[in-house]
């Protein structure tokens, strides 16, 4: 019986998934990625950190065989064995196994179907494989794709991009999910099984005519046309060997070659010679005789070039003349740009010297300022030891502490401010991760976090505003800035006055996100479809108290989504100190843009205006598409049904739907939800 070639031969007893890894500055040492079961399955290694590093808890592998090349992946059999002098440490023994290799992926940007990627293939893509097989992929959205493999042997490197070798006709594809894949520790995709088993299909990289002049360039070679006697009459012996490559050989190559019938191959071959001896018609051997005579006398060379020439002036006299007159315009432009050019750096020498005039003005003001300031609180003093002097003096003159209080109630913008340690996201799910990680720091609970991070990423892609109100919806609201863009939100206080200035300086500046404090104010309520005109950014406006949402215009919802913290957060907030940043080539979630039918069915429980249960049911509906179709009921509950049952009063409605069942929660769920509104029976 023959032996599962997934297993290794003894004494070796694990087969790894390896990366050559450099330590301690030499490159004979590999970092173990994965282990293969016998059943060919690849499985992420983790070391357990609470025991030694060695034995099967071992992560570096001292390399013996096999590649040396930095980063390079490769599969080595080995087992460990007590060490000879120090019993409680290991031995290591390893080799190469050359006949097997993980199945790299990669995820082209931008590519979404499979003829795009063909063409994209054509002209090669910028790619370097850690292994020798590899699938070049495209996204249909919803977690699927499509792959062409290549190996190594089959591809050409130029200029760090890949593309199939000239012998390549046809690439089998392979069509997979996510789940069918797996990152390992080297931050690369890999199938999670070394047989990529049947393909779907195999598509063709060349077309019919690119196989077939190919063959026929195979055939006319020097060395077949010199085994063939060919002779300097040329162009009768071209049109006999034309003849001649319409036999069988050639048709059965093409047919091979371009996986077509052997009729299809004979008539594409039929039409290649029928263009071919057109061309040699047209063209004979003499002509390449005279050429040839020509350039060997350099006398008969020059004269042929001038009556060529002027033959050429005759015939396009007009057309010169059209064009002498056309680069004439554009030099008597070029003159013009030179002397406006000239100009404009006369008007920018002047500006820089008013600027410098401005510069010196500036700073005398600010020295008068500062003297005024001193004149001022040696005048207060005065006042504070001389009663009658003071409350005289103070009826023209508001004190520290009411000047301190109307400049904290005006209205103004902050920017955000950079976190201490920044992370590069590739992608969409390591951007959701790192989002889960800061709402938890947030003080959002450890068993939600997920889920609200699904359902505040869907709003922010969907570019629709969020009310978020509650305890900690400051931190929550960082949360999401710092996991995007590597810093806190950008702040416009909504104090006093409307200031249309502080708008401007929000709407022009580089935050992405921006958190409005006080919302609801009097003098800025109006203005809200102003602010939030600029979809560019993403606006989360925040407050304290929940139940003051009650309070306000129904019509709110039609401008934010309302969250209401108390439902989710259990522990208190602390400091952002890491956060993410969107790599140049980032790979972005395929928003959904029609509403599923569970959040239709959910949202149909509650009245509602066609706006809100649109925009609700857009954001449950990518919330369920990014964490993998798995969105529970008691997430789009706690983030939208919940809040909004809260603030238009409707809670006896949500104890309804949950006591008959329409609606089912999870034990803890209903334990949260019992503590919020009371009995629900």
């Amino acid at each position: 019986m023959s032996r599962d070639w997934n297993v290794p031969e003894a004494p070796y007893e694990h087969r790894s998934v390896c990366v050559v890894q450099p330590m301690n500055g030499y490159n004979t040492w590999m970092k173990r990625l994965a282990d293969i079961t016998a059943e060919g399955i690849v499985r992420p290694f983790f070391q357990n950190k609470n025991e030694p590093s060695c034995f099967d808890n071992r992560d570096m592998l001292y390399r013996k065989d096999g590649a040396d090349q930095m980063g390079i992946v490769g599969v080595w059999d080995w087992y460990a064995e007590p060490n000879r002098e120090r019993a409680w440490e290991d031995y290591v023994h390893c080799r190469h196994v050359q006949e097997i290799a993980p199945v790299e992926i990669y995820i082209v940007p931008s590519c979404y179907d499979v003829d795009d990627l063909i063409s994209r293939l054509r002209d090669g893509i910028y790619f370097e494989p850690s292994v020798d097989r590899f699938l070049l992929c495209c996204s249909h959205g919803n977690q699927k794709y499509s792959g062409l493999l290549l190996s190594t042997s089959l591809t050409m490197h130029s200029d760090g991009k890949v593309m199939p070798a000239d012998r390549v006709t046809f690439l089998p594809q392979y069509d997979f999910t996510q789940k069918d894949d797996v990152q390992l520790a080297n931050e690369r995709r890999y199938l999670n099984t070394i047989d990529p088993g049947i393909p779907t299909a195999k598509v063709p990289v060349k077309k019919i005519h690119e196989i077939v002049r190919s063959s026929v360039l195979n055939e006319i070679s020097w060395k077949k046309l010199k085994a063939r006697n060919a002779t300097r009459d040329m162009q009768q012996k071209f049109k006999e060997f034309l003849s001649y490559l319409s036999g069988t050989d050639l048709v059965k190559q093409i047919s091979v070659a371009g996986q077509i019938s052997e009729e299809k191959a004979a008539a594409e071959l039929r039409s290649f010679i029928a263009h071919a001896e057109a061309y040699i018609d047209g063209a004979s051997i003499e002509d390449e005789v005279l050429a040839a005579s020509i350039k060997a006398n350099r006398v008969l060379q020059e004269r042929c070039k001038a009556l060529v020439a002027a033959a050429w002036e005759e015939e396009n006299r007009g057309q010169i003349r059209i064009a002498q007159g056309v680069l004439t315009e554009k030099e008597e432009a070029c003159r013009a740009a030179e002397e406006r050019l000239v100009q404009q750096r006369a008007e920018l020498k002047d500006l820089a010297d008013k600027k410098e005039d401005l510069s010196s003005a500036v700073a005398e003001q600010e020295k008068l300022a500062a003297e005024v300031e001193q004149h001022v609180a040696a005048r207060i003093r005065r006042a504070r030891e001389d009663a009658a002097a003071f409350l005289a003096e103070t009826a023209f003159f508001p004190s520290p502490a009411v000047i301190q209080g109307a400049a904290h109630g005006a209205a103004d913008y902050r920017a955000g401010e950079p976190v201490d340690e920044l992370y590069r996201n590739e992608d969409w799910h390591q951007t959701l991760d790192a989002l889960e990680t800061a709402l938890a720091t947030a003080g959002v609970s450890h068993d939600i976090a997920r889920d609200f991070a699904a359902y505040l990423y869907a709003a922010y892609m969907l570019h629709l505003p969020v009310l978020i109100a509650g305890s900690n919806a400051d931190p929550i609201a960082d949360a999401l800035s710092v996991s995007l863009c590597g810093k806190t939100c950008g702040r416009l206080r909504c104090t006093g006055d409307f200031d249309e200035t502080s708008l401007e300086v929000a709407h022009s500046g580089s935050d992405e996100v921006i958190r409005l404090e006080n919302p609801f104010e009097h003098e800025w309520r109006s203005f809200l479809p102003s602010i939030l005109a600029n979809r560019d950014k993403c606006w989360i406006a925040v407050h304290p108290f929940s139940e003051d949402l009650q309070l306000e215009p129904q019509g709110l919802s039609h401008y934010f989504l309302p969250i209401c913290t108390e439902f989710f957060v259990d522990h208190a907030a602390e400091h952002h100190s890491v956060g993410g940043y969107r790599a140049e080539n980032y790979g972005a979630f395929p928003i959904v843009e029609k509403v599923d039918r569970n959040s239709k069915k959910a949202l149909s429980l509650f009245p509602m205006t066609p706006l809100l249960s649109q925009n609700m049911g857009l954001v449950l509906t990518n919330m369920d598409a990014l964490l993998g179709n798995k969105g529970a009921s008691d997430a789009a509950i706690l983030f939208a049904l919940l809040p909004y049952a809260y603030v238009r009063g409707q809670i006896e409605k949500m104890k309804e739907l949950v006591a008959d069942k329409t609606l089912t929660l999870s034990d803890k769920s209903l334990k949260l939800l019992r503590w919020l509104i009371g009995d629900l029976s």
